[in-house]
């Protein structure tokens, strides 16, 4: 009954129209939003703007800054002389946050204001809008979940989570607002894809039940393009990968336990990871050195989504199951010791700027002879 009442509730073509059926939703909402804004940028605003709008997140937020610059300029840094310097290095930061801030600072640049302060303005208030912005798909998340009183309280618990506000603080700088608000957006559609879908009738394509659900499909692409754009803008997204590619073989494994095939929501999953990775894999594989960032979270999709299948097609879990243990043991074990690069990037991701790796590219390069 409280479904069916929620639902009515923004009907189009209910009296008042869908703003004024759902005022009191908006303006609870709005005011999560502008607390979580204001509680992000109050204690900050001080120090950051009254330095020239300096940056607290660090080493990462001082490189993004200067590659915002460098875009602003009319450079789009693929390589970059300032890494490893004096030899130059590739810039392994992913493009999709960068471009984003260079596309808002722009219009500063034209009102007067610096390539640097465009640059720094745009940089230090994008973080505390998206934060503050991430409440809204919050509250949809948890609406979708349980009910729209759970997404107020999920939405107002992550606008004052000081976990949430040091991370997405104004003057922080880095993409971590950014990936957290195409994640939540992304579990979003990812849910109500699962949600919408209906297994498909005895003689009938399961595939049709997938794919010729407008409202599966749908929310399939927009699952999707916002997993896309999370890749295109934080190098650690293979722990994503993780996490989807987990709740698809425990959902695959507990419908087998209830009797149940869970084919339908494998593919969901298997769709939205492959196709986000297939299209990141053509940003991925123009630079150099950048192959396993996208190949071990590919691979260890594939080897899932093999495995969700296996699960689900064949009834007699009590074989499947140990044999599907086995053959992920077995690929684990061959790749860690015939091809450790990619067992790394399956198991633990690929950070280009480890200490391992960042080593051996040093020690690689020329040494530099100084002088007196």
């Amino acid at each position: 009954m409280r479904q069916s009442k929620e639902t009515s509730e923004g009907r189009p073509g209910s009296k008042g129209g869908w703003i004024g059926n759902n005022w009191r939703s908006l303006a609870v909402l709005s005011a999560i939003v502008l607390i979580a804004f204001i509680l992000r940028v109050f204690f900050a605003y001080g120090t950051s703007a009254g330095s020239g709008f300096a940056l607290s997140g660090g080493s990462d937020a001082v490189y993004h800054l200067h590659v915002i610059e460098q875009i602003l300029n009319g450079k789009f840094i693929t390589t970059d002389p300032a890494l490893n310097y004096p030899f130059g290095g590739t810039n392994y930061s992913p493009p999709l946050f960068d471009l984003a801030v260079a596309i808002v600072a722009f219009p500063l640049k034209l009102f007067g204001f610096s390539t640097s302060e465009a640059a720094s303005i745009a940089l230090v208030y994008s973080t505390a809008i998206v934060g503050a912005l991430t409440c809204i798909p919050v509250y949809k998340l948890g609406k979708e979940m349980f009910s729209r009183k759970a997404g107020y309280i999920a939405a107002a618990f992550f606008a004052i989570s000081a976990v949430a506000i040091v991370r997405t603080v104004f003057s922080n700088g880095t993409e971590s607002a950014f990936f957290v608000f195409f994640f939540v957006l992304m579990t979003l559609f990812l849910l109500r894809a699962v949600k919408a879908y209906k297994p498909a009738p005895e003689g009938e394509s399961g595939i049709a039940a997938v794919f010729g659900n407008k409202d599966v499909f749908r929310n399939m692409i927009f699952a999707s393009l916002s997993l896309i754009a999370l890749e295109l803008s934080w190098i650690g997204f293979a722990s994503v990968i993780m996490i989807i590619s987990f709740i698809m073989v425990v959902q695959a494994v507990i419908d087998r336990l209830r009797g149940a095939s869970a084919i339908g929501i494998v593919k969901i999953y298997a769709a939205v990871m492959l196709f986000s990775l297939t299209v990141a894999a053509l940003y991925y594989a123009v630079l150099g050195g950048m192959a396993m960032i996208i190949l071990g979270p590919i691979c260890l999709a594939i080897l899932f989504t093999i495995i969700s299948l296996i699960i689900s097609l064949h009834r007699v879990w009590v074989i499947t199951i140990p044999v599907c243990i086995a053959i992920a043991a077995i690929v684990f074990l061959i790749t860690a010791f015939f091809i450790p690069d990619l067992h790394t990037a399956m198991t633990s991701a690929v950070y280009p700027y480890a200490e391992g790796k960042f080593g051996t590219m040093l020690s690689s390069s020329s040494a530099v002879a100084l002088s007196n």
